[in-house]
């Protein structure tokens, strides 16, 4: 059976081709509540896309050489205009275009992205599109990106979601380069053996460095030293350097990649006392503020602008003194509605007071602002909140480092070093990504009433745990004293 290269195996070849050879072979990862979600919306995208694009053939779902065949008939038959999902075949490599639509002779090349972005990778999918059916005999006119738009708001007309930008020009010149890379990624990725692998900067954010790669039996790789990168991590690799532990004494580090680097060698902790300062300024009784949101490319409310920030609930401890807690307050907006303002009305009841707002990170702040932006009646109140907030994690940079923290000081790393013994095991949601979801998914009427009110319940607990975390991160920081 014939083996073919997809998009997804080509670009990372041109980035490493030991991750082109892995990503080629590697099995389809369990999907998570999150990745579904966005696969569904990825799917409605489509679908609105063809609706403003206008009638067209679809290459039905077949096997690969099946569905090029199907592609070829269509492309000869001149009573058809458009082609969705048409499949080109090039020597090994293949690849999908989300539409394309007779000009002429010539042919225009659309890809539809959940994107309001024009990024980088959004070319480079376009640029091989275009590369494999240039190749595989489609004569192209053109070549765009229909990508979401800012400034559509739910109820406008269905050509409103979309912007087209043309990008032919910049995807013939990187057309030009995968073609040259070609050969060689073919070669390598088709081998059957894994190609030899290289450290360069994007082992930083590969997937198979730590579980399948040259990382495998680091135990504390260069990429953990924060904000590595630039020509210091390049001389750091080319001098064949990959763990903390064997960066040289000399090395150009700032002040925090310093102590990453001591810490790690050492392997203690590294303790700045005056880092504690800014707890003991905490004003009692403490609330500790967690929020959870929801953010969808098909905004879920109208007046919505794809991609918008929504909070949806939040939990707050009421702690009397360290670790003392005394009320739980809590909020879940209607999901059948955009609940922005109640949010907002019941937040600045809870919040009421003078005493310290605790979170974790600047999110908090961050909404809270956004919250005093959308409703003017609460901007003052929001503003007042945000003058007695007090940031767990800027705490944590000031005063603590730890060699498992592995670079970088999210809640995830800090909680299980500091709380070994603090889990969110056994509760029906584990995960932001996955309340954002099943938010979504309730507010798209996509489970029944039992379900929904087993979810809100599972929803109430995972954000009041969010909460209890920082409570215990608080006492566990003291202790360090």
């Amino acid at each position: 059976m014939t083996q073919y290269i997809s998009k997804a195996a080509f670009l990372d070849g041109t980035v490493c081709p030991t991750r082109g050879w892995m990503t080629l072979r590697r099995d389809s990862p369990p999907q998570s509540l999150g990745d579904r979600r966005r696969m569904m919306e990825g799917i409605e995208v489509g679908s609105r896309a063809r609706e403003v694009l206008g009638p067209g053939k679809i290459v039905p779902p077949l096997s690969t050489n099946e569905a090029a065949d199907f592609t070829t008939g269509l492309l000869k038959d001149t009573a058809v205009t458009q082609v969705y999902e048409a499949l080109f075949v090039w020597r090994s490599f293949v690849t999908k275009a989300d539409a394309i639509i007779r000009s002429g002779g010539r042919w225009d090349l659309i890809e539809v992205k959940s994107s309001i972005r024009d990024k980088p990778e959004l070319l480079d999918d376009l640029a091989y599109t275009f590369l494999i059916a240039s190749e595989a005999g489609l004569v192209i006119r053109s070549a765009k990106l229909l990508l979401l738009s800012k400034d559509f708001r739910r109820g406008d007309p269905a050509a409103a979601l979309f912007t087209e930008i043309d990008k032919t020009s910049d995807v013939q010149e990187q057309a030009k380069s995968f073609r040259a890379a070609a050969d060689h990624i073919e070669l390598a990725l088709l081998g059957n053996k894994r190609p030899l692998p290289t450290a360069i900067p994007a082992c930083a954010k590969c997937d198979f460095f730590r579980t399948n790669c040259i990382g495998v039996d680091l135990d504390h790789p260069i990429f953990e030293i924060p904000l590595i990168r630039g020509k210091k991590l390049q001389k750091l690799l080319d001098d064949g350097v990959l763990e903390i532990r064997d960066v040289p004494e000399d090395a150009p580090l700032t002040e925090r990649q310093r102590i990453v680097w001591e810490t790690v060698r050492s392997q203690r902790p590294t303790i700045n006392p005056t880092g504690f300062d800014q707890l003991d300024e905490v004003k009692w009784p403490a609330l500790y503020l967690d929020f959870e949101t929801v953010m969808t490319g098909l905004p879920l409310y109208d007046d919505i602008a794809p991609y918008t920030q929504i909070p949806t609930q939040y939990s707050i401890h009421v702690c009397s003194a360290l670790g003392i807690v005394e009320e739980h307050r809590q909020f879940l907006a209607d999901p059948a509605k955009d609940d922005r303002h109640e949010l907002a009305s019941r937040l600045m009841e809870d919040l009421a007071g003078d005493g310290s707002i605790i979170v974790y990170s600047g999110f908090e702040k961050r909404i809270l602002k956004e919250l005093g932006e959308a409703f003017p009646e609460f901007a003052e109140s929001c503003t007042e909140c945000i003058s007695r907030l007090v940031d767990l994690e800027s705490v944590i940079k000031k005063t603590i480092y730890h060699p498992d923290f592995r670079g970088s000081t999210s809640i995830k790393r800090t909680l299980p070093t500091l709380v070994p013994g603090f889990s969110y095991e056994g509760l029906e949601v584990q995960k932001g990504d996955d309340a954002s979801a099943h938010f979504a998914f309730m507010a798209l009427g996509h489970y029944d009433s039992e379900e929904t009110e087993k979810i809100r319940s599972a929803l109430l607990e995972y954000c009041k745990q969010d909460t209890l975390a920082m409570v215990q991160l608080h006492v566990a920081l003291l202790g360090l004293r």
